[in-house]
This record gives C-alpha cells, sequence and structure tokens, in this order.
C-alpha cells in the first residue's frame, strides 16, 4: 500500500529534540486533557501518547500557510488521534498557539475541497463554525503535496470504517463573518504575489 511507503511526519515531530516538539506537544496534551474533562473520561481510560512514542505513521505534519482576512499564516498542521490542529508559531514571541480549535476530521469536516488548476491548495468544510470562532466555515490552505495529505486522511477514514468526501472545486460560496462570500482558489494565487 502507498500509505506504507510515506512519510507522514513532514514536520520532524516525532524528534522530541525538534525547535517546536515542546510547544506542539504542549498544546496536543492540554487539548487531550480539556477532552477527557468535558466527556467525563478518568486518566486511565484516555491515555495520552506523547507524539515522540505514537506509533509509526499515525500522525500527519506539515508546514502550511493558511489563508485567512486575505492574508497567509504560518502553521503547522496537525492530524493525530483524528483530531487536526492548526498551530500558529509566532517568530517573535516564540509562542505557539492554536489558530482555530482543533476538530475532528471524522465529525466535524464536511467536505475536502481541491483545485484542478492549483494542485497546492485545498478548503476544508467544516459542519460547526464554532471551531473558527464563528467566523467561517472554510479553512483554505496551501500545502506542499496534496496526494500526501489526501492518502492520509482517506486511509485514517478507512481504518475508522468512515470516509471523507473529496469535490473538485475551483469557486464556491463560503460563510466569513456571517454572511456569504464567493471564494476561488485563484485569490490565494493573487494573495501570494
Amino acid at each position: 500500500m502507498k500509505r506504507q511507503q510515506n512519510v507522514y511526519d513532514l514536520v520532524g515531530l516525532a524528534d522530541p529534540k525538534h525547535v517546536h516538539y515542546a510547544k506542539v506537544n504542549a498544546i496536543l496534551k492540554k487539548h487531550h486533557e480539556d477532552r477527557a474533562k468535558e466527556s467525563g473520561l478518568n486518566e486511565r481510560s484516555a491515555k495520552w501518547v506523547e507524539l515522540k512514542d505514537a506509533e509509526e505513521k499515525s500522525f500527519y505534519s506539515e508546514l502550511v500557510k493558511v489563508y485567512i482576512n486575505r492574508s497567509l499564516k504560518e502553521s503547522i498542521l496537525l492530524i493525530y488521534s483524528g483530531i487536526i490542529y492548526f498551530i500558529q508559531l509566532n517568530d517573535t514571541t516564540k509562542v505557539a498557539s492554536l489558530l482555530v480549535q482543533p476538530f475532528s476530521l471524522l465529525d466535524d469536516l464536511n467536505r475536502v475541497i481541491f483545485s484542478e488548476t492549483y494542485d497546492k491548495f485545498l478548503a476544508l468544510k467544516l459542519r460547526d463554525m464554532r471551531k473558527t470562532s464563528g467566523n467561517r466555515d472554510h479553512l483554505v490552505f496551501e500545502l506542499k503535496d496534496r496526494e500526501l495529505f489526501a492518502d492520509f486522511v482517506m486511509e485514517y477514514a478507512e481504518d475508522e470504517e468512515d470516509e471523507i468526501l473529496f469535490e473538485a472545486n475551483e469557486e464556491f460560496s463560503m460563510i466569513v463573518n456571517s454572511s456569504p462570500v464567493w471564494f476561488s482558489f485563484a485569490d490565494v494565487e493573487r494573495c501570494k504575489k
């Protein structure tokens, strides 16, 4: 299978010596603890596994550029235990923070929209706008290897006996700040220039 040959940790977060490892791991651990408290799970049944101890090829990481408010924000995209994180790193303050609330790959993601013209862009359509503080229902980002991302999420969904919907579309409607707007992947390309 293709997945067996691929390396999904493009950032190198399996290495505890990575410059961002401690910051990213702290965010993951806090989110895990918050989810355990919300669901009433005790610590034993909701065991936390650090990235360095995670099974090989069990998570996906990549440096991406997220398109928000007509600008591109560099972030780490991390998919771990079925949860998608966009972690923004502030080079000035050296602080890592969540760009949007983490969301479930299978429960919160409505579909993945891709462009046939621009092969580095994806849009994730969310079911719940509260994950983005209520101001948008899509997350648009630029990544290095769209096929690698698709391979990982489709394999994860298959393992969970679920599926991820992929849709080819160059232009589509999205909600931004409670208003519908027309979006084109060409907008991201223009922003880069």
